[in-house]
């Protein structure tokens, strides 16, 4: 790339060379990145990404949503959610904040 280009890949996490943009960001030689998918997700706590100058690094939820059905299923969760809120319930769609990832059982 251009030097003082910057980077940005929401598609695949594995057409990254890590050790490669972790290598041109320490040294200054990109403006800037931005990364919604890695090789390993969760991005591990040890990877040098999380280090990396100028680098933003988004919960794999860039992509947008193109489907009217997905649409949909946001506004339903989060009507569940806030009713779940105002009667003092259980959420759905439940989240675990250690790996990232929806826990089992919930929608």
């Amino acid at each position: 790339m251009k030097e003082g280009a910057v980077f940005l890949n929401v598609g695949r996490g594995n057409i990254v060379d890590t050790e490669a943009l972790v290598k041109v960001l320490k040294e200054g030689k990109l403006w800037g990145a931005s990364l919604d998918v890695f090789e390993q997700e969760p991005l591990p706590e040890d990877s040098e990404l999380w280090s990396c100058p100028n680098l933003l690094i988004t919960p794999h939820v860039s992509g947008g949503f193109h489907l009217p059905y997905t649409v949909d299923r946001i506004v339903e969760i989060s009507l569940k959610n806030l009713a779940a809120y105002i009667h003092h319930e259980e959420y759905v769609s439940v989240v675990d904040r250690a790996t990232g990832y929806k826990v089992s059982g919930s929608l």
